[in-house]
């Protein structure tokens, strides 16, 4: 069974991103990681890989310091890395970046053979569009389970769970495939040291981005960001101190209507 994961670096979600004057991020020694959402989706592809045999090859479009996020991918239990490397992968739209992949996923992960499952992150924490999974799979021409929380492969057909508007359905679809992961799918592993001293020894291909086509053919992004601006700061919330509720919903019920104005 060949299982590509797709992931992304992101900055830490623990860290306080700046925004400089002119709408510039600046980062200055903030901590990358594996963007959270990607965790699951590598843990499921080396899953698989456990259960049912196969080689995980993890891909990540990104600059140099993108090889971090691939190395511990590779200590968690994949079998092989590709990076596609480019400093400007932030300048891409999401479009392109699915069209990059699904060529690197074509010709490069393994060497044109089929792939038979894809798994890719919800979305990542630093865009959160969560539009590259779905322009991937339709890249690829072939079916995404979106949300999956549970999933299973029986009798040759993959059985899933996935969390839609909130309600949970019972799916199942044929390989070849895409699977959305999302947190609750499962408890990614950490990286153990002996893992890590593992990694440095497997195959880890790094290829530049002008050696792949967009397969759109676009001479341009469609889309690009212009400025990053930071949310706009809450008010101080308002403590109502009384001991009687009933005077409390009072008073709450006139700030609502009267500061607020939403009744």
């Amino acid at each position: 069974m060949n299982i590509v994961v797709c992931i992304k670096q992101v900055v830490d979600t623990a860290v306080r991103v700046e925004v400089a004057q002119g709408g510039e991020l600046r980062l200055g020694d903030a901590k990358f990681i594996i963007n959270p959402h990607d965790e699951y989706a590598i843990e499921q592809g080396v899953r698989f890989k456990e259960t049912l045999g196969g080689t995980v090859c993890v891909l990540s479009l990104g600059g140099s310091s993108a090889r971090d996020a691939l190395m511990t991918a590779l200590a968690m239990g994949a079998d092989k890395a590709v990076h596609v490397e480019s400093d400007d992968a932030e300048g891409l739209d999401e479009g392109t970046v699915a069209s990059l992949l699904a060529s690197a996923i074509e010709k490069r992960c393994f060497s044109g053979e089929e792939v038979d499952c894809v798994i890719v992150g919800k979305e990542s924490s630093d865009r959160g569009g969560g539009q590259v999974p779905y322009l991937l799979a339709e890249e690829l021409r072939r079916p995404a389970l979106y949300g999956v929380v549970e999933v299973r492969l029986e009798d040759g057909m993959v059985k899933a769970c996935c969390i839609v508007d909130g309600q949970r359905l019972e799916v199942e679809a044929s390989l070849p495939l895409a699977i959305v992961a999302q947190k609750g799918l499962n408890e990614p592993r950490f990286a153990p040291l002996a893992g890590l001293m593992k990694a440095k020894k497997k195959p880890f291909e790094t290829i530049p981005l002008a050696s792949l086509a967009d397969r759109r053919q676009s001479p341009a992004a469609p889309m690009r960001a212009v400025e990053y601006l930071m949310p706009a700061e809450r008010d101080a919330c308002k403590v109502i101190a009384c001991d009687d509720s009933y005077a409390a919903a009072g008073e709450l019920v006139q700030l609502l209507r009267v500061e607020a104005k939403v009744i």
